[in-house]
């Protein structure tokens, strides 16, 4: 959002950190020298919050690269625990990440947060995308059409109501932005695609049968439509390997 010509660097700075709801750096969440991925997106986030022009699409994936390196270090201090040492992660804290290292291992940029980015800072594409990423993985993490049963497995939630719009919206946002946020749609469509072609439904035989009519009608030319209508006809006839009401892990 431009700020008035009128108006200090300083303030406008200031204004900016109120809008996106970030304060300044802290020396609790300092960067060791170590993580330069972290280093370089704490910088780029920096110079957004000085007034800089800075591109959302690549600042969310300077964030993605910060949170493998996070990754890494968590799961290497794990495999240090449980060998016995007293290890700890050096970095459990970075904004605009959501970090869990104590059970489930993970640090991913939050949709919510990039959205208000985007909102006050980026392009209509980078708000479409963020919006539908807040709706597909609220947390960043897990999705929504998933219902988490260990710290890394879960079962298909065939019956949830957003699920066909979820799938239609992300192969429309493929189609409509070949050029932006490319690997990130890509690897969503792949997700979806990979779950609907699992055997674990949380619900029982109808759930998922109306769950794929469902997904069907909403996007009846997709690349799966095929595959999804095979698998659909074989869960009829009861031929289908599928666990209905699954526990997984």
């Amino acid at each position: 959002m431009p700020y008035p010509r009128w108006m200090p660097a300083r303030s406008a700075a200031l204004l900016l950190q109120v809008l996106l709801g970030v304060g300044p750096t802290t020396e609790a969440t300092s960067v060791p020298p170590a993580f330069p991925a972290c280093a370089a997106y704490r910088r780029t986030l920096d110079e957004l919050r000085a007034g800089r022009k800075v591109n959302v699409e690549e600042l969310f994936r300077l964030a993605t690269a910060a949170g493998k390196e996070i990754e890494a270090d968590i799961t290497k201090a794990d495999e240090a625990r449980a060998a016995g040492a007293d290890a700890k992660p050096a970095l459990t804290q970075l904004e605009g990440l959501a970090i869990s290292w104590e059970e489930a291992i993970f640090a991913k940029p939050r949709p919510d947060f990039f959205l208000t980015l985007a909102k006050s800072r980026g392009r209509p594409v980078d708000r479409t995308f963020f919006e539908l990423l807040v709706a597909t993985r609220p947390d960043g993490a897990w999705p929504a059409y998933l219902e988490q049963q260990t710290d890394v497995t879960g079962c298909v939630r065939f019956d949830l109501p957003e699920l066909p719009s979820l799938y239609a919206r992300w192969l429309a946002f493929r189609d409509r932005h070949p050029k932006a946020y490319r690997d990130e749609a890509d690897r969503e469509v792949r997700e979806l695609d990979g779950w609907l072609k699992g055997d674990c439904s949380c619900g029982g035989r109808e759930t998922v049968i109306q769950g794929l009519e469902a997904i069907l009608r909403a996007v009846p030319r997709a690349p799966r439509s095929t595959e999804i209508s095979e698998r659909l006809e074989a869960i009829r006839r009861g031929t289908a390997e599928f666990r209905f009401n699954c526990h997984s892990g």
